[in-house]
């Protein structure tokens, strides 16, 4: 009878479950957080170390760097198309102080157009910006103190006959 019962037990198949295609908790697909963090900061002191690698040490004679930091240049005024007049108020270098330059050379005077092309070829400005800068000198009217442009500086002025400009410094 024992042997029959091995037979019968032998025979049946064991019982397999069918799988289920109920989803996994999110939690036990991703990888674990503490994992992840340690990849991460190896992936970062492998980059640093390969980063930071020192070149090769040369057997000659040792390069030191300079502890001294050295004093910055001063500013150069660019030197100008015109030479610089002596009584030119405006600072050296100047839009204002080149277009002034540039107007004192024609003692005699000047026509309005003459004297934008003067400008912007003194400043290396558009016909627009060079006759903004141009309008500041020529705000100077009928008196080296008169009514000006606050940017006008005194001590000179500027007399007009239509588009006829003459410059005067007195």
């Amino acid at each position: 009878m024992n042997e029959e019962k091995s037979e019968t037990a032998v025979e049946q198949p064991a019982k397999v479950e069918p799988q289920t295609t109920e989803p996994k908790p999110l939690k036990a697909l991703a990888p674990k957080a503490s994992k992840v963090k340690k990849a991460v900061k190896s992936a970062k002191k492998s980059k640093t170390k390969k980063a930071t690698k020192a070149p090769a040490k040369s057997k000659g004679k040792k390069v030191t760097k300079a502890a001294k930091k050295t004093a910055k240049p001063s500013k150069v005024v660019k030197q100008g198309l015109y030479p610089r007049h002596p009584n030119n108020p405006f600072r050296a270098g100047s839009s204002y102080g080149a277009i002034f330059d540039a107007f004192v050379r024609r003692a005699s005077g000047i026509r309005r157009d003459e004297l934008l092309k003067l400008c912007m070829n003194a400043t290396g400005k558009d016909a627009k910006h060079a006759s903004y800068d141009m309008a500041v000198i020529l705000s100077a009217k009928d008196s080296k103190t008169g009514p000006r442009h606050p940017s006008c500086r005194e001590g000179f002025y500027v007399s007009r006959e239509n588009d006829f400009l003459r410059l005067n410094i007195d």
